[in-house]
């Protein structure tokens, strides 16, 4: 099962979509910003489920690893992937299962349904 955790720091409120293991939780997806309240910070991530896949890009960081970039219709970043991938082939590979992640996902005790990431 995975889920989507809100959570307030500090700086403000931040957003993650995290798998649960048997030996703990794996963080596959973080929002792109920190938000001033919990109700934009739960907009972002309602918007994250609706991206479509032509909606991702594979973008090289500096230090040459790979990341996803979530966007949503107008362009705005909206999440990374928590994971960083050695090449664009494994990073596009990783989408398969975040947008897995997604279908199943829980959000305030909601399911999310269905996946537009993988369909």
């Amino acid at each position: 099962m995975s889920r989507v955790v809100v959570s307030r720091s500090g700086a403000g409120w931040t957003w993650w979509l995290q798998a649960d293991l048997q030996t703990g939780c794996e963080i596959l997806v973080r929002g792109a910003a920190v938000y001033p309240d919990e109700t934009a910070c739960r907009n972002a991530a309602r918007r994250f489920r609706r991206i479509n896949r032509w909606q991702v890009l594979s973008v090289r960081d500096n230090d040459g690893f790979w990341r996803l970039r979530f966007h949503d219709r107008a362009g705005e970043r909206i999440a990374l992937s928590a994971d960083r991938y050695a090449d664009p082939c494994k990073s596009r590979l990783a989408l398969k299962r975040i947008g897995y992640a997604v279908s199943t996902a829980q959000n305030s005790g909601h399911y999310w349904g269905y996946c537009p990431i993988v369909g």
